[in-house]
């Protein structure tokens, strides 16, 4: 137990985590999926009870998206609902392989409190975060005929997709073990994405959605003197 209480701060943490997001939207048309992330995990304090993690790593995203038959790829693009499925759809199913970044402030609000009691481990408890995230699909495999021969069963070479977000989200921090801890959090979030399809710049409407986030980690280390 430490002497006083202004000695109980945060911990800075650095590790590896696994994290999934549900529900998810695609931003091929319109569909859903769901992200897989393997990131490496810096968290530092900047002050006795908040953070700043920075994440960087791979995203896995299988997916399905609905190709409107009706509207040609553009026009269906820039008419793109986040949650409205076109009547005449063509379900297609892919997954995509790519890079995700996230800069996320964080504040433990009732960090002290935890701390006093010997549960605040690995930074366990309530925390209040502005995560902002940008994700880069670099690759991308469809697995089913679409209404476009060029991207019939094959990699989608052509298209480079880049999806950013930024929200505010509410969370708790379980640690297991001196190593390993859970957390899920839900986040409101504003996202869209930019998109190159054959020399041509796409932009999607901005949309705002809850989510749902579970995330495991292993830390490797921890820093409780960190000034």
């Amino acid at each position: 137990m430490p002497d006083s209480i202004t000695e109980l701060k945060v911990n800075s943490l650095n590790g590896i985590g696994l994290k999934i997001e549900l529900p998810n939207v695609s931003g091929y048309g319109i569909g859903r999926n769901m992200p897989f992330f393997i990131n490496y995990i810096d968290e530092r304090r900047i002050s006795s009870s908040t953070t700043i993690l920075l994440k960087a790593g791979v995203i896995i995203t299988p997916g399905v998206f609905y190709e409107d038959s009706t509207y040609n790829y553009f026009e269906m693009f820039e008419r793109n609902s986040y949650f409205e499925i076109p009547k005449n759809a063509n379900k297609v199913t892919y997954c995509a392989f790519g890079f995700n970044f996230i800069i996320e402030p964080r504040w433990y609000w009732n960090f002290k409190n935890r701390a006093i009691k010997g549960k605040a481990e690995l930074n366990s408890g309530w925390f209040l975060s502005l995560p902002m995230e940008i994700s880069l699909p670099l690759r991308t495999m469809i697995s089913t005929p679409t209404l476009y021969d060029h991207q019939s069963t094959k990699w989608l070479s052509d298209y480079f997709n880049l999806f950013y977000s930024c929200g505010i989200s509410v969370g708790y921090r379980h640690a297991f073990s001196d190593k390993w801890f859970l957390e899920s959090s839900i986040e409101m979030q504003a996202m869209g994405d930019w998109a190159n399809y054959f020399g041509s710049n796409l932009y999607s409407t901005v949309g705002f959605m809850p989510q749902l986030e579970i995330k495991a980690s292993y830390i490797f280390s921890k820093n409780k003197k960190q000034k």
